[in-house]
């Protein structure tokens, strides 16, 4: 069996090299999560083909805005490329296989792919065509994926296009999935606003000026304006660098016990964790979801295989005990291709991502259903 299989402890910790605006709000929201996507580290939950079809389109919309796509015919021929990358990623990737083919498995995924020729024949090609671009590239602030970093390093990333926009300069950033908050207020989310801020304040370490306008451009072409002060921009730079040193100190502090700083490093959360792919190894995020109950924490259960049934359409029923509280939980419907672990011996086992079924600690799979073993050391390190 492949060893990505098994859940075998935890995973060393390495310093930030830089924060990125884009990423900032989730850095304060779980430091822990943040890091190892920072460090690189494999996600151990598959990821949801929203937000893969998210990516393309987005890949798409900077296409459009830096030249590359001037009509429907280099739209179609673009998208067509980066689908067929992408589906042969996800056939031959360990734990993505199961969301090919893309075009299939993304809900939506002729109207999103609709919406991003729109929001590009109707908002970028027309821009493009009135730019001003007669400035050198190096010193214009005007483009696209424009790289723009502190004089410190400590942020920095990749503006999706600097504007000239009825006579002002527009820092713009196109958005493919949800805008608002679901709370209903209709007010777009903090960290999308949090991120433009942060550039703003890159574009003026940069230019020595500041931007006229943030705007976000959604899937439907339409334009959000987010309001910014230089001072409130300053103040989340403070931030930014105030984090990026705690982060790195306690990193890079050799007393420190690796056990520790994930402790101190997650803030676990039933929003936190439930989209977190690095929730199988996080210690903190077992001890809550037993200390403090939740019915909105994930579907996940973590123990021992008492009865293991193949049913007569081939796939697993498996009941669990679960290490801790001695409850035994019912899984059907589990897909012997998707789940190898199923097809071994070991008997320890952490199903992730179930969807409730009818009764009580019964649970049925989905597409994000995922099934580790778990080795006598994972049981030491974090769950002990």
């Amino acid at each position: 069996m492949d060893e990505r299989w098994r859940l075998s402890g935890l995973i060393q910790l390495r310093p930030l090299i830089r924060i990125s605006p884009s990423h900032f709000t989730f850095l304060k929201k779980c430091n822990l999560r943040s890091i190892l996507a920072s460090n690189q580290q494999d996600a151990f939950l598959p990821l949801n083909p929203q937000a893969i079809l998210g990516t393309i389109l987005h890949q798409l919309l900077d296409d459009a805005n830096n030249g590359q796509i001037k009509t429907l015919e280099d739209f179609n021929n673009h998208l067509d490329l980066k689908i067929q990358r992408q589906d042969e990623s996800l056939y031959s990737h360990w734990i993505n296989k199961r969301h090919f083919p893309l075009s299939e498995k993304a809900y939506h995924f002729d109207i999103k792919v609709k919406k991003c020729w729109r929001t590009i024949s109707q908002v970028i090609l027309p821009n493009n065509e009135k730019s001003i671009m007669n400035e050198p590239y190096n010193t214009s602030p005007f483009g696209s994926e424009k790289w723009l970093e502190s004089s410190d390093k400590i942020v920095g990333g990749y503006i999706d296009a600097i504007m000239h926009l009825d006579d002002k300069v527009a820092i713009v950033d196109f958005k493919t999935g949800k805008l608002l908050k679901e709370d209903g207020s209709g007010q777009i989310n903090e960290e999308y606003k949090t991120q433009l801020k942060l550039y703003a304040r890159l574009f003026f370490d940069e230019y020595g000026y500041w931007p006229d306008q943030l705007l976000i451009i959604d899937l439907d072409g339409k334009k959000h304006d987010i309001s910014f002060t230089a001072s409130e921009c300053n103040a989340l730079m403070e931030e930014a660098r105030t984090l990026f040193n705690y982060i790195n100190s306690k990193i890079q502090n050799k007393e420190n016990d690796l056990k520790d700083m994930y402790l101190i490093f997650s803030s676990p959360d039933p929003d936190n964790c439930s989209y977190c792919q690095y929730r199988p190894i996080c210690p903190n995020y077992w001890i809550s979801r037993q200390q403090v109950p939740d019915p909105r924490w994930p579907n996940d259960v973590i123990g021992s295989i008492v009865e293991k049934v193949t049913l007569g359409n081939g796939l697993f029923h498996v009941r669990i005990k679960d290490r801790n509280t001695n409850v035994v939980s019912s899984i059907r419907g589990l897909n012997p291709d998707w789940h190898v672990v199923l097809r071994e011996d070991d008997n320890d086992i952490a199903a992730m991502s179930l969807d409730g079924d009818l009764n009580m600690h019964s649970y049925k799979e989905n597409r994000s259903t995922t099934i580790f073993a778990i080795d006598p050391n994972f049981v030491q390190e974090i769950l002990s």
